[in-house]
């Protein structure tokens, strides 16, 4: 339950981190209490146990990128209420049983939307505190490594001094391509800009795996993506995610990767 406090403490001081560390503890220290449920509904503490994952849901809410992070424990939860024999809910005194039907409730919700977004392409970023839904942006699972520096030092003066250009002009060369490009709002002056190798005003050139873990410079890795709020919010996904890794280190995640090559493919 401390664990729980102090998550929404950190979700309103904006430690999103703090937040997932603390809904964590708390998802996990749930779980235990399952053995030992009809004893916690006679101490009147169910209500405030399925509390402790409604935080832990809404601290995902509040930051996607947290997901990553509670999902397992979220899932360990529901696993083992989805085993409670449906007599042994019904045996619990009225509120007890509704606060577990409630968080059952709420735990479908939350795992059903996440597929339905993961088959559509939809990521939830943060920009500016605000949540921001990209289309057309799926979820990799990827086991992130943090690269070599010099390795990445390379990489990186190779990408600024030529191969964004290449990029840029490939795009510009292919009439399917400058096609794509009106599609997604860049108007002639910009597509004159693509086609010297510079970068349209309000626009990046963005790595879809990031050269910091194990990207390239091929093309294909490559994407045109709108600055805001879509390059932003990619940006600070990967920051939270593994903006804390030491060279070496790595961690299983699942990464925001634009499709195509321009993004938004519309305005």
């Amino acid at each position: 339950m401390i664990s729980a406090g102090r998550a929404i403490g950190s979700l309103f001081s904006g430690d999103f981190g703090g937040a997932g560390g603390h809904a964590l503890n708390g998802v996990l220290s749930a779980a235990g209490i399952l053995p030992y449920l009809g004893d916690a509904a006679k101490a009147g503490k169910v209500g405030k146990w399925a509390q402790t994952v409604s935080d832990s849901v809404a601290a995902v809410v509040a930051n996607p990128a947290l997901r990553g992070a509670l999902e397992p424990a979220l899932r360990q939860v529901k696993n083992a209420v989805d085993a409670i024999p449906q007599g042994a809910i019904d045996a619990l005194p009225g509120s007890a049983r509704d606060a577990i039907n409630r968080m059952k409730g709420q735990l479908d919700e939350f795992f059903g939307a996440g597929t339905r977004q993961a088959d559509e392409g939809i990521y939830t970023g943060t920009v500016r505190g605000q949540s921001v839904e990209l289309r057309g942006v799926d979820s990799v699972s990827v086991n992130y490594v943090k690269r070599d520096r010099v390795e990445y030092a390379a990489l990186r003066r190779d990408f600024d001094s030529t191969v964004r250009g290449d990029f840029l002009r490939d795009l510009a060369g292919d009439p399917a391509k400058v096609d794509a490009l009106r599609r997604a709002g860049l108007d002639q002056a910009a597509i004159d800009r693509i086609a010297s190798g510079r970068v349209p005003q309000g626009w990046q050139v963005h790595h879809k795996l990031p050269l910091d873990d194990g990207g390239t410079n091929s093309f294909d890795n490559l994407v045109l993506i709108k600055n805001d709020p879509h390059h932003l919010a990619l940006t600070n996904a990967q920051r939270t995610l593994v903006g804390d890794l030491a060279v070496g280190q790595s961690r299983q995640i699942d990464f925001p990767i634009p499709r195509g090559f321009v993004y938004p493919p519309t305005p």
